[in-house]
């Protein structure tokens, strides 16, 4: 039996998962130690909005972000 091809995801879309390099990850581990950030989550979040574009100026480590609950 053949086995069928998923479809593949509209060219506009969003990813579902976004993978890091080991630079990458690295960067983010010495931003946390520095104080930069409280945890690598933080960090991730904030690698992944300048991946998109979104300004960073408003974030504050550890802070309640404009638009959250």
């Amino acid at each position: 039996m053949a086995r069928k091809n998923k479809p593949k995801p509209s060219a506009g879309s969003v990813p579902t998962y976004i993978r890091f390099t080991n630079d990458q990850l690295t960067a983010m581990d010495e931003a946390v130690k520095k104080g930069s950030f409280l945890n690598r989550s933080e960090a991730a979040r904030a690698a992944v909005r300048q991946m998109f574009g979104i300004p960073l100026t408003d974030l504050v480590p550890g802070g309640k972000q404009k638009g959250t609950v």
